[in-house]
């Protein structure tokens, strides 16, 4: 019993001190960073522009830890459109870098192990994300809202690199079909900061 009381105790302190979310926070940033330096240093500046979506991302749950616990209605909403506005901003940027696989001849391989453990992970991320999106659309929480909705935007950007990297490791050429998925992935996820936006301007205070 005093084994589970532990646990019970070390989960509610994990949910309140948002230790999760903190971790998912350096991580985007440091990949962000990765990926901006690697382009950088190879002259890959897509790999740039991947790096600034990614550091996007990031921003909107530095931005939802520093506000959730706020009591100010009004301050939230207003922190809740620049998520959604960083969202937006995010996709476009997403969409410029999977449009690439327009104008390519060639591919790269990820490997096989790489590549399924690649999709494993971003669809467990896309259930979870798809589950706290419903849960916090049913809350008036209009900034968890929000962060959510970049969490599902998110998995979708992993959704569309999986796909490049499965199709990379049967060493098919399937740069067009990579091309369509990612840029239809951004567009999507533009139009869930859209959607929030809405959701911000219609709220009342």
């Amino acid at each position: 019993m005093k084994l589970v009381d532990f646990f019970k105790k070390f989960n509610a302190k994990i949910k309140q001190n948002n230790i999760v979310l903190l971790v998912l926070l350096v991580y985007n940033f440091v990949w962000a960073i990765c990926k901006i330096l690697f382009g950088a240093i190879t002259a890959s500046y897509f790999f740039c522009v991947s790096g600034v979506s990614t550091l996007l991302i990031g921003l909107t749950k530095q931005i939802y830890l520093k506000n959730y616990r706020a009591d100010n209605v009004e301050q939230k909403r207003k922190k809740a459109i620049s998520i959604s506005v960083l969202l937006i901003a995010s996709s476009l940027f997403f969409v410029f870098y999977m449009s690439k696989y327009f104008f390519l001849n060639e591919t790269k391989n990820y490997g096989t192990i790489l590549s399924i453990a690649i999709a494993t992970f971003s669809f467990v991320e896309l259930g979870i994300s798809i589950c706290n999106f419903v849960k916090a659309k049913k809350s008036n929480d209009i900034l968890l809202q929000s962060l959510k909705g970049c969490s599902l935007a998110s998995s979708c950007f992993a959704i569309a690199l999986t796909q490049v990297a499965l199709l990379s490791a049967t060493n098919t050429n399937a740069n067009l079909f990579n091309g369509i998925i990612g840029v239809v992935m951004g567009v999507f996820s533009a139009l869930i900061g859209i959607y929030l936006l809405v959701v911000c301007a219609k709220q009342k205070i």
